[in-house]
């Protein structure tokens, strides 16, 4: 994938989270054929009221820490936010974007976090009290991106290893689908967020990125 399929890509994102805007223009709408729907967070939450337990009154103003990253995978934590569902439900939410939400969870900073599956086990394994409450999806998708003057694996002289490590099952999966080698080893590797990556890759800092 080059870098315009992921302009295309960042485009529809937009557009996706852009449905969840109080204020847009309708001009635009119209170009980007974008239709709207009626939302009412009380209404969608009424079901699940009455098998909640009630939130005793010395914890009602109590403001919850949530933390994700900038992955696809974690936009609940905006939706839940910008659609009124937290507070539907009673619950005072303060959502926090931050790569290093894993380490707030852990310090204590936050009270939970969208992180990936991955680094929850690594964490857990070495000792860290976290809970897993629930999964928010099955599945997915990651993408290795490289420069537009980059037309095959073997022209790959770097690459960026992301939220995911490169010794992880996912890049070991990825990378053997890609024909690429699948020893990290073989690469010369930077860690930094997804979106620094891709600002790297944009500036040819970089030939390619797992993100």
């Amino acid at each position: 994938m080059n870098l315009h399929n992921l302009t295309a890509l960042a485009v529809a994102g937009a557009l996706t989270l852009g449905l969840l805007s109080a204020c847009h223009d309708s001009e635009q709408d119209a170009q980007l054929n974008v239709s709207y729907v009626e939302f009412d967070a009380n209404e969608a939450v009424a079901p699940y009221l009455e098998n909640l337990p009630e939130i005793p009154e010395a914890d009602k103003d109590f403001v919850i820490e949530m933390g994700f990253f900038d992955c696809d995978h974690m936009v609940g934590a905006i939706i839940g936010q910008e659609s009124g569902i937290y507070e539907a439900l009673g619950l005072n939410v303060n959502v926090t974007k931050s790569g290093q939400a894993m380490n707030a969870l852990i310090a204590g900073d936050m009270d939970c976090a969208y992180v990936s599956f991955q680094s929850a086990i690594n964490n857990f394994n070495a000792g860290a009290p976290l809970i897993g409450l629930v999964g928010s999806h099955l599945g997915g998708a990651r993408y290795f991106l490289v420069r537009d003057e980059i037309t095959s694996l073997d022209q790959i002289k770097s690459l960026t290893v992301t939220e995911t490590s490169m010794e992880s099952t996912e890049w070991l999966r990825f990378s053997s689908e890609l024909g690429m080698d699948p020893d990290y080893r073989s690469y010369e590797g930077v860690s930094m967020s997804n979106s620094d990556a891709v600002t790297a890759l944009k500036a040819d800092q970089i030939d390619g990125c797992f993100v």
